[in-house]
């Protein structure tokens, strides 16, 4: 599991994707890939888009990684696995 914090505009790409097909974004069985692109501007000016790549569900190795993972952690600790970043880090990570 990945958790995402992005801008409003990407999320209503990832939104019509699940209206038009009916299909998550991510699962076990549903799942896709997808290219997040700015238009190079920074600070208030940066606008982001997604595309739409290609179907990419987990596979079987994914899985059992997942299921290792569930059985050998008690609790996640989302602070610590999702530290927030200043804008400059995402921009230097895109």
């Amino acid at each position: 599991m990945k958790i995402l914090d992005m801008p409003e505009s990407v999320i209503k790409v990832f939104q019509r994707r699940k209206q038009i097909t009916n299909k998550e974004i991510s699962g076990v069985n549903e799942g896709c890939d997808w290219a997040i692109m700015t238009n190079g501007q920074k600070g208030l000016n940066v606008k982001y888009d997604a595309v739409y790549i290609k179907e990419s569900p987990l596979t079987e190795e994914e899985q059992k990684i997942v299921e290792t993972e569930r059985k050998t952690r008690e609790k996640y600790d989302l602070i610590e696995v999702c530290r927030p970043c200043s804008f400059n880090e995402v921009e230097e990570r895109l």
